[in-house]
């Protein structure tokens, strides 16, 4: 099910929690105060000298602190010692609880479900624990807004979208294409929408950032952010502007020339230290990652990683630059007695779309997949559950729907790995 990407409903769970299996305590405000200055004596040296404001305590559960620095810059610290006590933390602006991008809200809130659902939880939870992986990557990506003057070309100066917004920040960040292909229409509010995309985009003239008197240099940027908009059928509202990933996906790939083996990926295809490792690459690739995250009745928002360091993520959350910095990415995965996956409760539609990036023209990959037909029906499935060389076996597999947006006219096989992922053999119908 296809969910819509709209900057005022969302929720965003990225926070990494870490499951103490003994007795969770609570965390008082000084506690949290010198854990903030802890950090700040590390992280960041420069900090450590100024003077730590009033906890800004916007959780009434008391489920994290945070804290202003008078240099600048704030530290979210966890209310409880069963989780990281450090969840996020940026080197610039101010924690102002009135002034949030959404998705950042909507973590905080997120956060205290999460404690409130530790606590009264009996089940043993397995969770992604840190690797304690040490490293840092930081890709420059613009810090570009859905309000004026990005919105210049919208529909009633309507806030752009989050997800154009993202696409466009990672397309700056690439200065790709020179040029787009063809055109796209859509009905909206009983009006036809149309964008022809070959046309010129000026990467080079295009400000990484608005401070409020340079409105006119940002006329090229609120045409690309018009013309996504257009590409991935908006729904522009005064409130906010919504649309699909996966039609983002589509649009950068034939609009554009993006990578057609450029995917979307869902965290819950994977461990949370895989899923982490998987984000690093893409950093370590210079791609920045579009990601999105969902509530449970469909509401979303796109944004963008740009980095790493250490066990956090850059995030750019696509507000011109408000509370951007480094967060926990993951949610808890608990498991029941049996040590077996229950159900996802926390990993609410979190996805990421890996290989973003200009084409080679060279890929031959569709974005095909094997559907389940009932809730109960295995995509494959085969009759025996141990094959030992030589052994003839019968692999049995559900109809196959080509669920991308473009037409696919070739041969499927079937690559038969090993416990190391190495494809060994491979079978297809002439063979």
């Amino acid at each position: 099910m296809k969910r819509k990407l709209h900057f005022k409903n969302i929720l965003a769970l990225l926070l990494l929690l870490v499951y103490s299996p003994s007795e969770a305590k609570r965390i008082t405000q000084w506690q949290a105060q010198q854990q903030a200055y802890s950090f700040w004596g590390k992280q960041m040296p420069q900090k450590a000298r100024a003077k730590s404001r009033t906890a800004n305590t916007a959780s009434r559960s008391d489920a994290y602190y945070v804290f202003n620095n008078d240099a600048g810059g704030f530290v979210i610290i966890a209310g409880d010692d069963a989780v990281a006590p450090v969840l996020g933390y940026t080197s610039t602006g101010t924690f102002d609880a009135g002034n949030l991008p959404d998705g950042l809200k909507d973590l905080l809130k997120s956060y205290e479900r999460q404690i409130a659902a530790l606590a009264n939880s009996n089940q043993a939870n397995q969770t992604a624990t840190r690797t304690g992986f040490s490293g840092e990557k930081l890709l420059n990506t613009a810090k570009w807004d859905q309000m004026a003057p990005f919105n210049k070309y919208t529909p009633n100066k309507y806030p752009v979208g989050c997800a154009a917004t993202a696409g466009a920040i990672v397309m700056q960040y690439h200065g790709y294409p020179a040029k787009g292909t063809g055109s796209h229409s859509y009905k909206w509010d009983g009006k036809t929408l149309t964008a022809q995309f070959e046309h010129e985009y000026d990467w080079a003239n295009m400000p990484a950032r608005y401070d409020g008197t340079n409105a006119a240099d940002f006329d090229g940027v609120a045409r690309l952010m018009s013309d996504l908009g257009v590409a991935v059928d908006m729904q522009y509202t005064e409130d906010g502007s919504g649309s699909y990933i996966s039609d983002l996906v589509a649009a950068m790939q034939k609009y554009f020339g993006y990578s057609k083996i450029s995917h979307q990926m869902s965290i819950e295809a994977g461990s949370a230290e895989e899923w982490n490792e998987k984000l690093r690459g893409e950093i370590d690739a210079n791609r920045p990652v579009l990601y999105a995250a969902f509530d449970s009745i469909g509401g979303g928002h796109a944004f963008v990683i740009d980095g790493y360091k250490d066990d956090s993520f850059s995030v750019n959350w696509g507000w011109g630059g408000l509370c951007n910095g480094f967060y926990h990415i993951g949610a808890l995965n608990p498991q029941n007695e049996e040590g077996k996956p229950v159900a996802s409760r926390y990993n609410v539609g979190q996805m990421a779309v890996f290989g973003m990036e200009p084409s080679d023209g060279k890929e031959k990959i569709s974005d095909m997949r094997f559907t389940k037909m009932t809730d109960y029906l295995q995509e494959m499935n085969m009759n025996v559950t141990d094959v030992k060389k030589g052994q003839k076996c019968i692999v049995f597999s559900v109809p196959i729907k080509n669920e991308g947006k473009q037409n696919f006219d070739g041969v499927l096989a079937m690559a038969l790995m090993n416990a190391k992922g190495e494809i060994r053999e491979i079978q297809h119908q002439d063979g």
